[in-house]
């Protein structure tokens, strides 16, 4: 994966979904995914992963949830793989 370095995303770069934007300078670059969506339930993945120090190494955060009956549930812990890097 090429080096992560701070960056200004651009209205392409998100999902439509979300619902926000980012428009200050990022460390971290963003992916949401979701599935099984209707108008009271689903599922959604949030990931944001990025290379902070630039060794080549990255730092991957991950947090799910789901929506049942139109009430959300999102995991009280967020997935982490090489935080320190």
């Amino acid at each position: 994966m090429a080096r992560t370095r701070n960056r200004e995303s651009t209205p392409t770069d998100l999902p439509e979904e979300p619902k926000f934007s980012l428009e200050e300078p990022q460390y971290y670059q963003y992916n949401y995914t979701s599935s099984n969506t209707s108008a009271v339930s689903g599922s959604f993945e949030a990931d944001a992963y990025g290379d902070l120090n630039g060794n080549g190494v990255t730092s991957d955060f991950t947090i799910i949830g789901s929506a049942t009956s139109g009430a959300i549930a999102i995991s009280p812990n967020i997935q982490e793989v090489n935080p320190e890097e």
